[in-house]
């Protein structure tokens, strides 16, 4: 539609002369203006229509100059002007259209490198982001290590795990399977439910039976699908399991760092109850040694005080034992004190207090027990070391007890009166014939 309005337009101004009668000379300036729309549609439909339109035109000024007889050399000018007017725009129109190639060449560069600043922005976003989240995590590691460093308490690290587990982890069931030091593989000692945050074992099942096994077999981590089972180690030795069912992969990598902090936690706590044990207990016999066995009579002395309870104290001496030493030996000596110490544990209920009082003497702490029952447990300790036939070496040999008894409050209104008594009726029970049970008359 442009072009036909440009053409229309030259041939009006074009034919515009032949109808005004002007005075001789004047007649070019109306020409003139045919030269703006022969330039626009050369420049806008290209050089071939800007040729075909300047032959017009200087076909029709041509004509005009016969008709209104004008001197052909006057007209010179015009005519030049008409054929240079499809050149000149059509030159503008190439520089425009280069000019406008290298604009769009250099929009496009520009183009790609906001689009590469944009990647690389997205890129370095979602670096930050994965940093973000990494110290996120190893600070939340941090303050679980932190947290199970702050204690000694295996009930208390539990219940710190058991809630970092619960809240940075999303599970089904999670347990920790406990092995017990020096067995046999697959032996299970405990087992505890981390879902539950009590640190109360429960029965083991067959399944965690089979996960210890296997995670001892291959001494690495066992996982497949959602279920993953991690070893705790111990100076390379697995003492348990850790075992979650319903993990995603995303949390793979942090419930095995976190497992190895809970491992080296439980060990912590092994080393720290064995050194405590190492501390109390006598490391021939494996009782408890007299100054933690006097603190221990003193709080259950006070506590039987403070409820009314009765309270029972059994003194009891190897009969003949410096003959042992002296015929046989200190080290068939000591075989058969850690003999008869075995035998005593083994004849006592878990809450008597057995310990070793000095030499061949040990001593035993009934709580909640009268004298009449504490001399049913003197004769029971006495008839079973009797009974036992001891081998220390190449020796086999029989050996005997005496046993002193005191109740509180019959025989004392504290632990060392108790510890008097007790020993005046061991004494007794010595210079009786020995091998006997006598009881403090109160």
């Amino acid at each position: 539609m442009a072009k036909f309005y440009l053409i229309i337009s030259i041939l009006a101004i074009l034919a515009l002369p032949f109808w005004i009668k002007l005075p001789q000379g004047v007649y070019p300036i109306i020409s003139n203006f045919a030269l703006l729309p022969l330039g626009v549609l050369a420049y806008l439909e290209g050089f071939a229509f800007g040729l075909i339109g300047a032959a017009v035109c200087i076909l029709s000024f041509f004509l005009y100059c016969l008709y209104v007889n004008v001197k052909f050399a006057s007209s010179i000018p015009i005519l030049f002007a008409f054929g240079a007017t499809p050149i000149v725009f059509w030159v503008l129109k190439s520089i425009s259209k280069n000019v406008q190639y290298s604009m769009v060449q250099d929009l496009e560069k520009s183009e790609r490198r906001v689009g590469v600043v944009r990647e690389e922005d997205t890129k370095k976003d979602g670096e930050t982001k994965e940093l973000d989240k990494k110290v996120s995590e190893i600070a939340t590691l941090y303050e679980i290590t932190k947290g199970m460093s702050s204690t000694l308490l295996f009930g208390e690290i539990f219940q710190i795990f058991s809630e970092f587990l619960k809240k940075n982890f999303h599970f089904l069931t999670c347990r920790f399977i406990l092995a017990p030091q020096d067995q046999e593989v697959g032996q299970i000692k405990k087992v505890y439910k981390i879902e539950s945050g009590s640190p109360d074992s429960v029965a083991p099942e067959s399944i965690d039976k089979e996960i210890l096994k296997e995670v001892f077999r291959k001494k690495a981590v066992v996982s497949m699908k959602d279920f993953v089972a991690a070893p705790l180690m111990s100076q390379d030795r697995i003492i348990g399991a850790l075992s979650m069912n319903g993990l995603n992969k995303a949390g793979l990598e942090r419930f095995l760092i976190v497992s190895r902090q809970f491992s080296l936690a439980i060990e912590k706590v092994r080393l720290y109850e064995k050194v405590q044990k190492l501390a109390i207990t006598d490391g021939l016999t494996g009782v408890f040694v007299r100054r933690y066995f006097l603190e221990m009579l003193k709080e259950e002395f006070e506590r039987s005080l403070r409820h009314q309870f009765k309270l029972s104290f059994i003194m009891i001496d190897l009969d003949r034992f410096k003959e042992c030493n002296d015929t046989f030996g200190h080290l068939v000596g000591d075989v058969v004190l850690r003999e008869v110490a075995k035998v005593l544990k083994q004849n006592v209920r878990e809450i008597d207090l057995l310990g070793r009082y000095g030499g061949e003497e040990f001593s035993l702490l009934l709580p909640e027990t009268d004298k009449d029952s504490a001399a049913l447990v003197a004769e029971r300790l006495r008839w079973a070391v009797a009974d036992q036939t001891f081998k220390a070496y190449d020796e086999m040999l029989k050996i005997t007890i005496s046993a002193g008894i005191s109740t509180f409050p019959d025989d004392g209104s504290t632990g060392m009166d108790l510890i008097e008594a007790a020993d005046e009726a061991l004494y007794k029970a010595k210079t009786q014939g020995r091998n006997r049970v006598v009881l403090k008359k109160g």
